[in-house]
């Protein structure tokens, strides 16, 4: 059993002398409180008036003020305008309460103890304005009235080891000078005691384990916070790690990609290349086929303007012939026979002139010429499902003609498109291409393609 020391559990009211430090100035909070934060304990020495009007000091340590059990019960603690005349508790709490501290209380500069309060009824708020803008914390402490002498604050008589937190009362003189609390414009803190005193017996060994038992509870905390914080780097290493090779994968498969778009890039040239050859060959070969026809139904006309006179010349005689006998018939009528018979000749001369007479454009001026080379334009058109309106000019349906059967020939003029027009068969064969079907120049000329049989350009 350990040994049993009488300490005292006594009433504190604190006034707290000392640096504070950078404070929250008053701002509104909602419900139209006032928002303000105080430093209400520190470490050190307390001075305290007994009954007999003798000072007595009291330490108290940095683990003792900072415990979470003691500290727990400053949070939310109950705001009072002065010290009221008895503690607070649930049935006057009603009568006393002008407002209310946070709940997260906060282990500043020095140790000191700061807690964020709000201000909510207009007598504390008044109070406040009219400068009563100090704290002093209501308490319980136990205290052991063992004295000594600490190396750095100094001797004291007695070391106050746990504290209850009743109340946190607004004041404005209290005794020992300017006390900080409210941080409206004063920084300094005093200590004040009073109040009633009760015996309690403590066991020393108990309460050293106790102690013992919290630090090592806070190692224990440490150390697993530690561990914790170990495991989280390992854990952001490994997703760093992941990420450098996913990364690096990505970059080889994007350059693989690249490399095999340049062969890609390359095979499709030469095939391009290949392709362009193939038709500059093809292209080579229709146009000679293409002149070679040309040239056969040049002398197709040239032969039918040397038989066409010698007809003519023949009706002529006829004409003549039954002219001579219309003559002895009726010889008053002689001058108008003769007249007209002129004027046939010279129209049948300027009709002849027509048939060789082509204008620029390749097409024929003689209208009889002219209407039969447009029948048989159509007729190839027909056959082979090219389509256009009545008033497209001749020309142009050549073209459409000869760019329906032969996409990749291209001529200079519309005379050569007219006269390879008019050359083509005006029967399509058997496996006669669509209208909106290619057509393959094999189907009308003797050229070897490379694309096989029946198969468009």
């Amino acid at each position: 059993m350990g040994c049993i020391l009488a300490i005292r559990r006594e009433y504190r009211v604190d006034y707290i002398d000392g640096i504070v430090g950078d404070m929250l100035r008053p701002t509104d909070g909602p419900g139209d409180s006032i928002l303000v934060e105080a430093v209400v304990a520190r470490p050190g020495i307390y001075e305290y008036t007994n009954r007999d009007g003798s000072t007595r000091r009291e330490l108290v340590l940095p683990e003792n003020l900072h415990r979470k059990d003691d500290l727990s019960t400053l949070a939310r603690a109950v705001v009072t305008v002065d010290h009221p005349p008895e503690m607070v508790t649930p049935g006057n709490v009603q009568q006393y309460m002008h407002g209310d501290a946070d709940g997260e209380v906060t282990i500043g500069r020095n140790g000191f103890i700061r807690v964020k309060m709000a201000i909510r009824t207009e007598e504390a708020k008044n109070a406040l304005r009219d400068g009563m803008d100090k704290t002093s914390p209501g308490y319980f402490a136990v205290v052991d009235e063992t004295a000594g002498e600490h190396p750095v604050y100094g001797k004291y008589d007695a070391i106050q080891v746990r504290r209850d937190y009743n109340h946190i009362a607004l004041c404005s003189n209290p005794r020992g000078g300017d006390s900080m609390a409210v941080r409206i414009d004063s920084n300094d803190v005093r200590v004040l005691s009073g109040g009633p005193a009760e015996e309690v017996r403590v066991d020393k060994d108990e309460m050293k384990e106790d102690m013992e038992m919290e630090a090592k509870k806070a190692d224990m905390d440490m150390e697993e916070d530690k561990a914790k914080a170990d495991m989280d780097m390992e854990a952001e290493k490994a997703d760093m790690d992941h990420g450098k090779e996913k990364a690096d994968e990505e970059h080889d498969e994007k350059k693989a990609d690249m490399e095999h778009d340049e062969e890609d890039k390359e095979d499709s040239y030469m095939s391009m290349k290949d392709a362009k050859d193939m038709m500059a060959e093809m292209r080579d070969a229709i146009m000679a086929e293409m002149k070679d026809m040309l040239t056969k139904y040049d002398e197709m006309m040239e032969k039918m303007q040397k038989d066409a006179p010698e007809d003519e010349m023949a009706e002529e005689e006829a004409s003549e012939e039954k002219s001579e006998e219309a003559a002895e018939e009726e010889p008053a009528a002689e001058d108008d026979v003769e007249e007209s018979d002129e004027e046939e000749a010279a129209e049948e001369k300027e009709d002849m002139e027509h048939c060789e007479k082509r204008d620029s454009t390749g097409v024929p001026t003689n209208p009889v010429r002219l209407d039969a080379l447009t029948k048989r334009i159509d007729a190839v058109a027909a056959a082979y499902g090219v389509g256009y309106s009545a008033t497209t000019p001749l020309a142009v349906r050549a073209r459409a003609v000869v760019g329906k059967l032969h996409p990749d020939v291209k001529f200079d003029s519309d005379a050569d498109y007219i006269a390879a027009a008019q050359v083509l068969p005006t029967e399509a064969p058997v496996s006669s291409p669509t209208r909106n079907e290619a057509v393959s120049p094999d189907a009308y000329f003797t050229i070897p393609s490379p694309y096989g049989p029946n198969r468009g350009h």
